[in-house]
């Protein structure tokens, strides 16, 4: 390592410190501990190491989706992702996935964002003279309609477009699940996301 000038530092680090997820499932698992060695409530006679990591898997889970439920921050992120047992479809190529995070997260560089945190002086789209939302970055703004047409083209090929009676909102784009929509379809909906993302060439 040091023919190569790499300096490595150890550092300690509390894994469950300061994260309110992990803190409430340390308590709950205490607590449940104390019930058992109490006697209130039965432990398992036999169980093996996978069932162990299984049970304190779901505990933490549980836990975890109470939080996100009863939390007052990140709503607009919640009703696109209420489950947090959700899988995350996301882009091969990093720019896209970064962009389509910032989309989730409505922390995004574009204009009605950016306005919101200080980072803009106006919240109107340069070319629409309306607010530059998330919502009219990917169904509205004029400057994408070529690479909007494309994406629509790929859902009415793939007959997303009919299955959602031709009503392509932000939240279907966004959305890592449509309730209406198969499996195939939702991958589709992200294939066709990602693929608009990419051709439109702009930092979101």
């Amino acid at each position: 390592m040091m023919e190569l000038s790499i300096r490595i530092h150890l550092v300690y680090v509390k894994a469950h410190t300061g994260i309110t997820g992990n803190e409430m499932a340390d308590q709950y698992s205490k607590k449940l501990a104390h019930k058992i060695l109490k006697g209130d409530i039965s432990a398992p006679v036999t169980m093996s190491i996978s069932d162990a990591f299984r049970i304190a898997s779901d505990k933490l889970t549980d836990s975890w989706q109470l939080y996100w439920d009863n939390h007052d921050k990140a709503r607009y992120t919640y009703n696109l992702i209420p489950s947090v047992r959700t899988k995350i479809n996301f882009p091969k190529i990093r720019d896209i996935g970064v962009s389509y995070c910032r989309l989730l997260l409505h922390d995004s560089m574009l204009r009605y964002d950016s306005h919101r945190i200080g980072t803009s002086d106006t919240p109107y789209c340069e070319y629409c003279s309306v607010n530059k939302t998330s919502e009219h970055f990917l169904l509205q703004c004029s400057l994408y309609d070529r690479p909007r047409s494309v994406m629509m083209d790929y859902l009415k090929d793939n007959g997303v477009f009919a299955k959602l009676k031709g009503r392509i909102s932000e939240s279907h784009l966004l959305a890592s699940i449509c309730d209406n929509l198969s499996n195939k379809d939702n991958n589709k909906l992200k294939e066709a996301l990602f693929q608009f993302l990419c051709q439109v060439n702009r930092t979101i």
